[in-house]
C-alpha cells in the first residue's frame, strides 16, 4: 500500500509539472481556470502538484511514526 501511495503521489506531481510546462511551452503562460473568490486563482495541474506534494509529506510522517513504533 505504501509503495502505491507514493508512486501516485509522485505521478501527481510529475504529471502537473508537465502539464505546466507545456502551457509555457505552447502558449508562454500557464492557464488558471478554477477561481475560488477566496482563493487565488489556480488549475488541475496547480492542484495536482499540490496534492501530491502533500501526500509524499503525509507518507514520510507516517513512515517514521511506523517506525518508531517497532
Amino acid at each position: 500500500m505504501e509503495t502505491f501511495l507514493i508512486k501516485f503521489a509522485y505521478g501527481l506531481v510529475l504529471g502537473g509539472a508537465l502539464s505546466n510546462f507545456l502551457d509555457r511551452i505552447l502558449y508562454g503562460y500557464v492557464i488558471d481556470y478554477i477561481d475560488i473568490r477566496i482563493w487565488p486563482v489556480f488549475n488541475l495541474s496547480d492542484l495536482c502538484i499540490s496534492t501530491g506534494v502533500a501526500l509524499i509529506i503525509f507518507n514520510s510522517f507516517r513512515s517514521k511514526v511506523c517506525k518508531r513504533s517497532l
